[in-house]
């Protein structure tokens, strides 16, 4: 009995020096597995407005801008909403950015030049798709089903309110951004643009 007692001690001790070795690829494997079982199969589409929602633009010089340009002899000054380099290159990791403004691609141009982290717009969309109002006055109106868009999968952000009124289950209605260099709105609405990327159906989680 006290030779099976003392085998058993060295066996339990023995069992004891064998620590679990860390793997590398395994651990890897399992977090991918963990992101695929958290995100959806299918990217879903985050629409982005462009003046009063990512930047503002005037043709008087304003006391602070970050950038200036010239199309045929009028100067625009543009000031960058804060924080919108580090929005749109984390937004681009949860969803497929198209950018859908009202303004000409010539104008757009000039803009992406001198916004390094543009680039990071899968798609743009320019005036001639937005439809032409005048009820009394002139403005466009756009109607993000011309983009090829399924709207369950689908999250629209502009600052006027009336761009909402034909899909205002897709819409989030964003304050207005006129140059205030203490803005904290596109830090602010990331948190919730995450957790929608992980909805089924995000008109659910927007109506």
């Amino acid at each position: 009995y006290g030779l099976m007692w003392l085998n058993q001690i060295k066996q339990s001790r023995s069992q004891q020096l064998v620590q679990p070795t860390f793997s590398p690829i395994q651990y890897t494997q399992h977090q991918q597995q963990y992101m695929t079982q958290s995100l959806p199969l299918t990217r879903k589409k985050l629409i982005l407005d462009l003046d009063e929602t990512l930047i503002a633009s005037t043709n008087i010089k304003p006391f602070y801008f970050d950038f200036q340009f010239q199309i045929e002899n009028i100067l625009t000054y543009v000031t960058k909403r804060p924080h919108l380099e580090y929005f749109l290159s984390e937004m681009s990791l949860y969803y497929d950015l198209i950018l859908f403004t009202a303004g000409v691609k010539e104008y757009v141009d000039e803009i992406e030049k001198r916004i390094p982290t543009f680039y990071k717009f899968e798609k743009k969309f320019y005036r001639d798709f937005c439809e032409e109002k005048q009820t009394p006055f002139l403005y466009y109106l756009k109607d993000i089903r011309k983009l090829g868009v399924d709207l369950k999968d689908t999250v629209f952000i502009d600052n006027a309110s009336y761009q909402h009124t034909l899909h205002p289950q897709n819409g989030i209605l964003c304050p207005e951004f006129v140059g205030d260099l203490q803005d904290r709105y596109l830090i602010q609405i990331i948190p919730k643009l995450k957790d929608l990327c992980r909805a089924q159906d995000v008109r659910l989680m927007l109506k």
